[in-house]
């Protein structure tokens, strides 16, 4: 079985408008992201808790 080249296939794709960006507004993400960040951190922490209730 040959394996794939990725960069090969990847190339062959055409230029379109419907990239990432053209779905998602990623400034606003990021500056969404930052108004949580404090609590982002605290989630975070959390998930690695083994017991995340309390």
């Amino acid at each position: 079985m040959s394996r794939r080249n990725f960069d090969d296939w990847f190339n062959t794709f055409r230029e379109s408008i419907n990239g990432f960006n053209y779905y998602t507004d990623f400034a606003k993400v990021y500056e969404n992201a930052e108004k949580l960040k404090y609590e982002l951190s605290i989630l975070n922490l959390l998930v690695g808790s083994g017991d995340i209730e309390t």
